[in-house]
C-alpha cells in the first residue's frame, strides 16, 4: 500500500466528483486506491479475476488480472467516481477507445473497456517489470546514455499518440515500465484526450487540474483541455530530469507551490546536480522545460533528432542503435546554397544592371537627366477610392481612430494622392548634369536592390527632363518588346507628376497598361518590396487570381486592394521545419487596409506548428472591406488562428525602457483595433487569439464567422490595468456568429493574472455555440466573490440558437481552486443581472439548413445560415462574397 501513498496523481474541483456508485459495495464517500482494492481484491468483473493490487492514483486502482475467456494475464485499472453520472460514462468509454486506437511496441495496449455493476474498468496489457520512479529508488540514478536512450523511445511513443490525436497527458516515472529485456513501456492512458473529440466530451471539465503536480506543464495545470503534444514533451523533460538527479525539477513545497514554480520559476540546470550531463543535453533538457509550449519542441521527432546529435557528440553508444527520425536533413553545401543564394542572385543582377547603366548612360549622357525630387512627408493610407485613415498622433497612447462610422467608399480621394515632386524650374539641374544622367528605360530591379544612404536622394525616380530643363520625354516610347522580363518588375517611364499612384500586379505586360500612373511587377511580395522603395501606398492586384508565399509588411498605412472586382489570394507556405510555426501577413505594428480580397490556406497535414493569416503586436488599425477568409485545417491542428495578436514581448520591452511606466507606476495595455465590413471568416481554427488582454477594439458590421473552435481567446492581462484603460471592445453590427466553443474564453495564469472587462455590444446578431459551452468564460480568478465586473452585454434584436429550456450558459466564471459560477440563459430572462443589458434578445433560431454545425467549417457558406420567419437578424446576404481558387482557375483544388 506504500505505492498508493507515493503516488501523487491528482483529480480536484471536479462538480461531480461525489457522483458514484450507489454504495453497494462500498463506502460512498470513500475513493482512494486503498478502499478500492480492499472491497474488489479477489472479487471478479466479468470474466476479470482480480488477483493483485498493483498501485493507483487518483484516477483508479489498477489490479493484475486474470482473463478467464482468454486465459491471459492482464492489468485492470477500475475507476472509481463514474458511477450512475450517464454523461460521464459516455466521457469515459469515448476516451476509453481513443486509447485504444494506439498500436505502438512502446505503449502499453488497451484490451477492452467495460463495467460491471457501479465498477468501471479500462483492461490494458499487462507488463512484468519496475517502474522508473522504482527503479532510481532502488538503483540510484540512470546512466546519462540509458537516460537519453529511454526519453527517445518514449518521445516516439508521444509523438504515436499525437500524430493519432491523442494526448497522454499523465507522463512521469511511475508511468514507464521496464520490462524483461530492457523493454519500456509508457502505460496509464487514463488521463489521455483525444483531439478529435469536442471538449464537451472531454472527461476534464473545466476547473478540473489533472495529472501530477512534480510533472505537470504550466498550461495543463491552468487547464487541462489546453495540454497537447508539447504539454507531454515537457512532462516527459522532467521525466528525463528525473532519471538523471533522482528528483524532479520542483521538489519541495506545498502542491500550489510547485504550481506557481512550473509557471514561474525558471528551469533549474541538471548541471548543478549532476556536473558530467553536457552542456548540450542540459540545453536540450532546458528547451523541453520552457514554460511557454511555443518556445518548448513542437514536434517529438525534433527532440529525437538532437538527442540523438547529443549521443553523436558524446558517444552514447546505446542512443547511437536507434534508428533515424524523420526529420528532413540537407547536406551542408545545400544548405549553404539555400542560405546564400537570394543575395548572390542579387549582387549579379546588380553588376549587370551597372555595366547597363555604364553602356547607356555614355550614350544618353547629353540628351537628359534626372531631377531629384523634393517629397512631400505627407502619408496617405487612401489614395483613390476610400476614406483616408485619420491622422494618429504616434507619441499620443489614447488617440485611437474612430471607429464609429463606415468609410466613405464613394469619395473619389482627390485629396489623398500624393501631388507628387516638386518640378523642376528653368536651369535647375543643369550643373548636375553628369552626376544625376540615368536611362529612363533602364532596369528597374535596381530599385529593388540596396541603395547607400549616401546616394539614396540620388537614386529616387523623378520625371525625365528635357535638355531646357522643362518636363518632357527624351526617351522613345516604350513598347511591349523593350519591357524587362528577367526583373519580374516593370517600372513605368515616370510622369511630371513623380512616383506611381499604385503597384499592381499582373501575372503579364502588355502595351495597354497605363505605365504614367502605376508600376507593375508579377508577384505580391514584390509589390511590397516595390511600394517600401517608391514610398507608394498603394498595391492593386490585377488578376483574379494571386498565388502567394507568406508575406511582411514594413509599410504603415499600405492599402492592398483589387482592381478587377475581386481577387482570391492563395497562400502557399514553403516547405519547412514540420513545427515551424507560419505566419501569413506578418504586419508587426504598420497600419493596414485589404478591400475585395479573398484569403485562402491549407494548412500542410505534416505541419504541427499551427499558424495564422494575420500576425500582429499592438496596431492602431487593421482593416478590412469586401473580403472573406478560407482556412482549411483538415486535421484540425492546433494553434491555427485568423489573426494572432501576439504583444507580450513588446510590453516586456518596454519594461526594460526608461519612460514607458505612468506616474502611478503602472504600464498602460497594449492596444489593438480591427474593423471589417461586409467580411465572411471560416475554417477549423479560432478566430483571433491574444497572448496577453489588450485594449481590443473589434468592429464587424455585417459579416459571417464560421469556425470550429472560438471567436476570441484571450490570456489575462500582463500588469494591472490602469482606472483609465479601455475594456475589450466588441462591437457587432448584423453578424452571424457560429463559434462553437465560445465567443470569448479569457484564461487568467499566475503570469497574466489580471482580468478585463468585456464590453459587447451587438444588434441584430445571432450567436452559436455547443451545447453546454458558455458564450463568454474567465477562469483562473482569485475569488469568485470578489471578482471584479468582466461582462457588459449591450444591444438590441439578437438571437440565441440555445436549447428549449434555455439551460446553456451566457457567463462562467471559474476561480483558480475549479469552483464555479454560471449565469444561465434562463437567468437571464428571469432575473437579469445588472451586466446584462441587452434588449429583446431572441432565443430560437429556424434555420433553413439542418444541422448546419456537422458541415466543414471551411465549406460554409452565406446560404447555408439562412432562416425562415419574417424576423430574423444577421447579415445581408447580397453583401457578402466568397470567392474560390477552384472558380477561377478551373482547378479542383477545394477550400
Amino acid at each position: 500500500m506504500d505505492e498508493i501513498a507515493q503516488s501523487a496523481t491528482v483529480i480536484r474541483g471536479s462538480s461531480r466528483a461525489n457522483s458514484g456508485s450507489n454504495g453497494s459495495y462500498w463506502n460512498a464517500g470513500d475513493r482512494t486506491p486503498a478502499s478500492v482494492a480492499g472491497v474488489l481484491l479477489g472479487q471478479r468483473l466479468n470474466h476479470f479475476l482480480l488477483e493483485d493490487f498493483i498501485g493507483g492514483g487518483g484516477m483508479g486502482a489498477v489490479f493484475r488480472a486474470h482473463d478467464e475467456q482468454l486465459d491471459r494475464t492482464v492489468a485492470i485499472k477500475v475507476i472509481p467516481f463514474v458511477g450512475d453520472d450517464a454523461d460521464l460514462k459516455r466521457r469515459f468509454r469515448n476516451e476509453a477507445q481513443s486509447a485504444a486506437k494506439l498500436d505502438h511496441p512502446r505503449i502499453a495496449k488497451v484490451f477492452d473497456v467495460g463495467s460491471d455493476d457501479d465498477w468501471h474498468y479500462i483492461v490494458f496489457e499487462y507488463i512484468e517489470g519496475i517502474n522508473i520512479r522504482d527503479l532510481v529508488s532502488r538503483d540510484g540514478v540512470l546512466p546519462i546514455d540509458e537516460a537519453v536512450f529511454y526519453t527517445c523511445q518514449l518521445a516516439d511513443a508521444i509523438q504515436h499518440a499525437a500524430d493519432r490525436g491523442i494526448v497522454h497527458r499523465d507522463i512521469k516515472p511511475s508511468n514507464v515500465l521496464i520490462g524483461s529485456g530492457d523493454t519500456i513501456k509508457l502505460v496509464d492512458m487514463g488521463l489521455a484526450r483525444s483531439e478529435s473529440l469536442d471538449l464537451s466530451e472531454d472527461m476534464t471539465a473545466s476547473g478540473v487540474t489533472l495529472g501530477t503536480f512534480d510533472y505537470i506543464s504550466p498550461e495543463q495545470a491552468n487547464d487541462p483541455r489546453d495540454a497537447d503534444l508539447r504539454s507531454d514533451i515537457y512532462s516527459l523533460g522532467c521525466t528525463l530530469y528525473f532519471m538523471l538527479v533522482g528528483e524532479p525539477p520542483y521538489p519541495g513545497g506545498t502542491m500550489l507551490q510547485k504550481l506557481i514554480n512550473h509557471g514561474k520559476t525558471p528551469p533549474p540546470d541538471v548541471r548543478l546536480l549532476r556536473t558530467e550531463v553536457s552542456e548540450d543535453l542540459a540545453a536540450v533538457i532546458q528547451k523541453m522545460l520552457a514554460k511557454r509550449p511555443e518556445d518548448r519542441f513542437q514536434h517529438a521527432n525534433d527532440l529525437i533528432a538532437d538527442l540523438q546529435e547529443v549521443a553523436h557528440r558524446e558517444g552514447l553508444q546505446r542512443v547511437q542503435t536507434l534508428g533515424p527520425v524523420a526529420v528532413q536533413s540537407l547536406p551542408p553545401l545545400v544548405l549553404l546554397m539555400q542560405r546564400h543564394t537570394p543575395w548572390l542572385v542579387a549582387f549579379s543582377i546588380l553588376l549587370l544592371v551597372a555595366g547597363v547603366l555604364a553602356i547607356s548612360g555614355g550614350i544618353a549622357k547629353d540628351d537628359f537627366a534626372i531631377s531629384v525630387p523634393e517629397r512631400e512627408t505627407v502619408m496617405n493610407l487612401l489614395p483613390d477610392s476610400a476614406r483616408p485613415l485619420p491622422k494618429v498622433d504616434p507619441n499620443d497612447d489614447n488617440n485611437l481612430p474612430p471607429t464609429n462610422m463606415m468609410p466613405d467608399r464613394g469619395s473619389n480621394g482627390a485629396g489623398s494622392q500624393n501631388e507628387g515632386s516638386q518640378r523642376a524650374t528653368e536651369g535647375e539641374g543643369a550643373g548636375d548634369a553628369d552626376t544625376l544622367q540615368r536611362s529612363a528605360a533602364s532596369s528597374p530591379r535596381i530599385i529593388n536592390l540596396p541603395v547607400p544612404k549616401e546616394l539614396k536622394d540620388d537614386f529616387q525616380i523623378g520625371p525625365t527632363l528635357s535638355a531646357n530643363g522643362e518636363a518632357g520625354s527624351a526617351a522613345p516610347p516604350r513598347t511591349e518588346a523593350a519591357m524587362t522580363e528577367a526583373g519580374e518588375v516593370s517600372s513605368p517611364p515616370m510622369s511630371s507628376e513623380g512616383f506611381p499612384r499604385a503597384i499592381r500586379v499582373t501575372r503579364s505586360y502588355s502595351s495597354d497598361h497605363d505605365f504614367e500612373e502605376y508600376a507593375y511587377t508579377r508577384s505580391l511580395d514584390q509589390a511590397i518590396e516595390l511600394a517600401n522603395d517608391l514610398e507608394v501606398d498603394r498595391i492593386e492586384l490585377a488578376e483574379p487570381l494571386i498565388r502567394s508565399a507568406p508575406i511582411k509588411i514594413d509599410r504603415d498605412g499600405l492599402v492592398i486592394t483589387s482592381s478587377v472586382g475581386g481577387s482570391v489570394v492563395v497562400f502557399e507556405s514553403e516547405e519547412a521545419s514540420p513545427m515551424q510555426r507560419v505566419e501569413l501577413i506578418d504586419l508587426g505594428s504598420n497600419r493596414i487596409e485589404f478591400e475585395d480580397l479573398h484569403f485562402v490556406w491549407t494548412v500542410p497535414v505534416g505541419s504541427m506548428g499551427g499558424g495564422c493569416l494575420i500576425s500582429s503586436s499592438d496596431n492602431r488599425l487593421i482593416r478590412m472591406i469586401d473580403c472573406s477568409v478560407t482556412i482549411n485545417n483538415p486535421v484540425r491542428h492546433l494553434d491555427v488562428f485568423a489573426f494572432d495578436i501576439s504583444t507580450e514581448r513588446t510590453m516586456n520591452h518596454d519594461a526594460m525602457s526608461p519612460g514607458i511606466e505612468s506616474t502611478s507606476g503602472l504600464r498602460s495595455l497594449p492596444m489593438v483595433s480591427i474593423e471589417m465590413y461586409n467580411v465572411c471568416i471560416r475554417g477549423q481554427m479560432t478566430m483571433l487569439r491574444m497572448d496577453v488582454a489588450a485594449e481590443l477594439q473589434l468592429r464587424w458590421e455585417n459579416g459571417l464567422l464560421a469556425v470550429s473552435g472560438q471567436m476570441i481567446q484571450t490570456a489575462g492581462a500582463l500588469v494591472e490595468p490602469l482606472p483609465s484603460a479601455r475594456p475589450i471592445q466588441l462591437s457587432l453590427e448584423r453578424l452571424i456568429a457560429m463559434a462553437p466553443r465560445g465567443l470569448l474564453r479569457m484564461r487568467l495564469d499566475p503570469l497574466h493574472p489580471y482580468p478585463l472587462q468585456i464590453d459587447r455590444e451587438a444588434n441584430n446578431c445571432v450567436f452559436l455555440v455547443n451545447p453546454g459551452v458558455p458564450i463568454v468564460e474567465v477562469s483562473g480568478l482569485d475569488s469568485l466573490r470578489n471578482s471584479p465586473p468582466v461582462l457588459v452585454l449591450r444591444g438590441e434584436a439578437n438571437a440565441y440558437d440555445t436549447a428549449a429550456d434555455l439551460s446553456d450558459c451566457m457567463l462562467r466564471l471559474v476561480d483558480t481552486e475549479g469552483k464555479e459560477q454560471s449565469v444561465l440563459m434562463v437567468d437571464v430572462t428571469k432575473d437579469s443581472p445588472a451586466w446584462a443589458k441587452e434588449q429583446s434578445p431572441r432565443w430560437a433560431v429556424d434555420w433553413t439548413t439542418e444541422n448546419v454545425q456537422a458541415l466543414p467549417a471551411n465549406q460554409l457558406k452565406p446560404a447555408d445560415f439562412r432562416q425562415y420567419g419574417a424576423v430574423i437578424s444577421g447579415f445581408s446576404e447580397p453583401s457578402l462574397t466568397i470567392m474560390k481558387p477552384s472558380e477561377l482557375d478551373g482547378s479542383k483544388e477545394e477550400i
